[in-house]
């Protein structure tokens, strides 16, 4: 049926139909209502479903059209019939004025887009008018005016302008504030009980605070809005107004606005105090937003009134003060408190302005004298507010949780404070410790943890080569050790860790603190902590580490054998195993490992025999990336002076290459039994990989069995891993013939595998083994280009392949399509078979290329098109030139939107450009606006999708309103 045929009795049967018919049904009727609303003939038939004898659902969805209409179809009004428009929107708005409220939402909201396209039109008078006419039609106290105010800003944010169109619009818009300024503050005198219009009139002044109305026009209301937040109905809403006014973006603009509006701002305090006393915590937490906002925004304004002294500065210090007192309240957060965490970005920022600060030295000494002491008190309230508290375990998990994240921003915030303070600090938390350790207690160990924590957290600011200010907690380790509490050693772990760098200035400190850690690593509680401190250690202070190489092996070794820690812990202790080994002489470190090594590789081969099952999946997976993380590690490559020292016998193999070959079978038997299955394989390609960037060259006598693994584990199950395996393989021994055949054959079975994923359609699922494979191909072009010129390589296919994989959806898939075309292109006028595979299949690219740019790639990819494009106008200019003809002299194509003309403009634009690929890719995105037919609008923002319908008709068609 054709749409204009269409009756309104049609149409709210369907309506009804979508509320009452199943999941399938619906999405049917869906489809055909929104054919319905976006065409023109919806100005037809949209009154008589406005009746207000019609079903809710109706009147919604007509009311709902209606808002489409106005907002997005404006263009099909002509200019003739907006008087009559306005008045059966007004006329609609006040007949639904009780109700329904959905129903009238979306009529106001229409009354609003009305307005929006009057002021676009810069017929401000007029747009009074219709204000004055809704004032007129429903006089006060309804809010039926204020609501249409409110919506107005929202209307703007919500509509798609033409270029430079927006802020003109803004501009014009805001002459209509004190309209709303007259209509919210005869709102907010309102005395009627129980009246919304108050809160309506706080919603209204925030939408147009948002839309960025000046602070100095909305001044006059502030005195008005800021007594209406002892109202309980009105206190949330007036506190969001407040906040808003005094943090928008041009308020800096009026330093003296906004020094006014702070002093009246401070008469809340009392409030405050009795928000305090009666422990309601969300009127506390909004008021102080308040106060924290406007700090938050204005701090280069409070270090400017600090320098200039008198009542300006005491304005400032009373608000610091007052912030602070929010970050000191009482209690635990989140369980007694949850006002404190509000304050973390104010200190933030006031520190970052201050190091930032470009005032006279005069000044900034009167800065740090009057800050210096607020954050010297700030590190004490810290130090209490992110101790635990003694009944934690009494916590909730998700209470737990926002403690944890709590501390870190406590933690956050003391390294903020170190940053000014510096030796100020270190003094502070020397005396602090010095106190809690002599006056520690088994019961009440929260203190000494908490100035462990801040140790910890101001870690990476203390500079290296800082030998001066020692963090006396080093000192204090043996005593701590001592204590045998948990919390704390853990604690105390982490500092260690954080400090490893630091430390390889201090190689006397190393004894002091390792006997703590290694002790740890095999206790469940501490193993976390002193796993990740152990590796640190050996990352950053390896050399410290060789006389101790005997007791950390050992460690590590009763640890690997105890069932308390878990397996993370496992993994990462490889990795200091592996960095302390490499300091050893070649004899050692075969003795070790063969102590280490040898139950795991017995465990690793005994759960080869058992069964499929989650468990040994996951079992397996931890051998794997064990192993993996000591091959990444244990080198004899000389790199540091203290391994060059180490006596190594000549001819020593490295040790890797004989983990790896005495697991080769193993992992074989892995990757067969298991080749379905995308961790285990993952852990056996990663821990190759690992082990060739170890040994580098070294690994050449492993090449042969990695590769026949490579390709048997490629067949049966094609995964990205092994494509990067293989890439690893080709990029250091592609250009050695010793190695050219094995790698030749891997080269061709993987092309030849991935090409049957085309053959079963299951490419498009596997989008990342087709970015890796091709990414692959682009190595070998850019390395070893003989790899694709065996005759035995149906190379036609795997181009086909490669410009298929252009057009895919995922951009990294369609960046490896194009880098391995671009790099096809630019090798191909040097070798033969590549040159006779741009002859037969460069229009085949260059066709699909401009399909992808017409609509079938997503637009952010057509970078990738750029690409393909400039390597062919620098190769292949005639013959491209030729492609681009046939191609485009088609009708319709790639796009029925593009005219001849603009085809043959952009042929001609694209063949000039062989060198500037940001002048092509600009020819490339307008070509595809034009294609997508949005041209002239704001990035396609006023683009609405249609549905496939059976009769052709443009969406912006001028046709007479057909008003009942």
């Amino acid at each position: 049926m054709e749409i204009s045929n269409i009756t309104s009795d049609q149409v709210e049967e369907a309506i009804k139909q979508f509320y009452t018919s199943g999941n399938g049904g619906q999405s049917q009727v869906h489809q055909w209502l929104t054919v319905i609303q976006l065409s023109p003939h919806a100005w037809q038939i949209v009154w008589d479903l406005l009746s207000l004898d019609k079903p809710t659902e109706v009147q919604f969805f007509s009311a709902n059209t209606l808002h489409v209409k106005v907002s997005k179809f404006w263009r099909e009004v002509p200019e003739a019939n907006r008087d009559e428009l306005q008045s059966k929107l007004l006329s609609l708005s006040v007949q639904y004025s009780r109700g329904p409220k959905v129903v009238l939402n979306k009529l106001l909201q229409s009354v609003a887009a009305f307005l929006i396209h009057t002021v676009e039109g810069h017929e401000i008078q007029r747009c009074e008018e219709i204000l004055a006419s809704v004032a007129s039609l429903v006089p006060p106290p309804s809010n039926l005016l204020l609501e249409i105010l409110t919506l107005l800003p929202e209307e703007f944010q919500n509509t798609s302008f033409l270029q430079n169109q927006r802020g003109l619009v803004r501009n014009c818009l805001l002459k209509l504030f004190p309209k709303v300024l007259t209509v919210a503050q005869d709102a907010l005198l309102s005395s009627l009980p129980e009246s919304e219009i108050p809160i309506s009139a706080l919603r209204c002044l925030l939408a147009w605070i948002q839309l960025g109305v000046s602070l100095a026009d909305i001044e006059p209301l502030f005195p008005a809005i800021l007594g209406t937040v002892r109202q309980p109905s009105m206190a949330a809403s007036a506190l969001e107004v407040l906040s808003s006014m005094l943090t928008q973006g041009d308020s800096s603009r009026y330093p003296h606005v906004v020094q006014r509006m702070l002093e009246q701002l401070f008469g809340l305090e009392d409030f405050l105090l009795e928000a305090e006393a009666q422990e309601d915590m969300d009127l506390m937490s909004s008021i102080y937003a308040v106060f924290i906002g406007f700090g938050e925004c204005h701090t280069k304004l409070i270090l400017q009134w600090i320098v200039e002294g008198g009542h300006s500065k005491e304005l400032a210090l009373k608000l610091i003060h007052l912030i602070l007192k929010c970050t000191a309240l009482p209690g635990h957060y989140p369980v007694d408190e949850v006002c404190s965490e509000q304050a973390f970005t104010f200190w933030y920022l006031l520190q970052d302005e201050i190091i930032a600060s470009s005032t006279t030295p005069v000044g900034m000494l009167e800065i740090q004298n009057v800050l210096y002491p607020i954050y010297k008190t700030l590190v004490e309230v810290l130090l209490t507010k992110g101790a635990y508290p003694a009944y934690v375990d009494s916590w909730k998990a998700d209470e737990k949780e926002s403690f944890r994240c709590y501390r870190q921003d406590v933690g956050d915030t003391l390294m903020y404070c170190f940053s000014l303070l510096h030796e100020i600090m270190l003094e502070l938390l020397d005396g602090f410790l010095e106190k809690v350790v002599s006056e520690y207690q088994p019961d009440r160990w929260q203190a000494l943890e908490s100035v462990l924590h801040a140790y910890c957290s101001i870690a990476d600011c203390i500079d290296s080569a800082d030998t001066v200010a020692v963090p006396k907690f080093f000192h204090v380790v043996p005593v701590i050790q001592e204590t045998g509490n948990r919390e704390v050693i853990s604690t105390t772990l982490s500092a260690i860790g954080s400090y490893a760098e630091w430390m390889v200035g201090q190689p006397s400190l190393v004894p002091k603190v390792l006997p703590l850690v290694l002790n740890s690593i095999a206790v469940s509680q501490l193993a976390g902590a002193a796993s990740v401190a152990l590796k640190e250690l050996a990352r950053d202070c390896q050399e410290h580490l060789t006389p101790f190489a005997p007791q950390i092996l050992d460690a590590v070794q009763n640890a690997l054998g105890s069932s308390e820690i878990r397996s993370p812990e496992k993994v990462r202790l490889m990795y200091p195993t592996g960095r302390v080994l490499s300091l050893l002489p070649s004899n050692q470190i075969l003795q070790y490992l063969d102590t280490l090594l040898s139950p795991c590789i017995g465990e690793l081969q005994a759960l080869t025999q058992l069964e499929a099952s989650m468990e040994v999946k996951n079992n397996l997976v931890v051998y794997l990336k064990m192993f993996g993380m000591l091959c990444s590690c244990l080198d004899l490559n000389p790199d540091s002076e203290e391994k060059k020292a180490v006596v190594q016998t000549p001819g020593t193999c490295q040790p890797v290459l004989l983990i790896v070959q005495q697991l080769m079978p193993t992992l074989r038997h892995i990757s067969q039994n298991w080749c379905g299955n995308c961790e285990i394989i993952e852990g056996v390609c990663s821990l190759l990989k690992q082990a060739l960037s170890t040994l580098k060259d070294d690994s050449a006598p492993m090449v042969s069995d990695l590769v026949t693994m490579a390709v048997n584990m490629y067949q049966m199950f094609p995964h990205p891993t092994i494509l990067e395996l293989g890439k690893q393989l080709i990029v250091m021994y592609g250009g050695e013939i010793q190695h050219s055949g094995a790698l030749g054959s891997f080269f061709h079975q993987v092309c030849s595998s991935t090409l049957r994923l085309c053959d079963d359609n299951r490419f498009r699922e596997q989008t990342d083994t087709m970015e890796a494979f091709l990414s692959l191909l682009a190595h070998a072009l850019k390395k070893h280009p003989k790899y694709l010129t065996h005759p035995s390589l149906n190379l036609n296919e795997v181009f086909q392949l490669g410009v298929i994989a252009l057009g895919m959806p995922e951009t990294p898939t369609a960046k490896a399509a194009a880098s391995f075309l671009s790099h096809f292109i630019h090798r191909s006028r040097d070798l033969e078979p590549l040159l006779s595979v741009m002859n037969a299949q460069g229009e085949f690219l260059v066709h699909h290329t401009l399909r992808f740019i017409g609509g079938e790639s997503p637009r952010a990819n057509s970078d990738c098109m750029t690409d393909v494009l400039l390597a062919l106008n620098k190769k292949f200019t005639d013959s491209l030139s030729r492609w681009l003809a046939a191609s485009l002299s088609q009708d319709g194509f790639p796009t029925p939107r593009v005219s001849p003309q603009q085809k043959e403009n952009f042929c001609k634009s694209i063949l000039r450009e062989r060198t500037n690929k940001r002048k092509l890719g600009e020819l490339v995105r307008e070509f595809a606006l034009v294609c997508r037919g949005l041209v002239s609008t704001e990035y396609g923002g006023q683009s609405i999708p249609l549905p496939t319908i059976t009769e052709n008709h443009a969406p912006h068609v001028m046709i007479p309103l057909d008003f009942p």
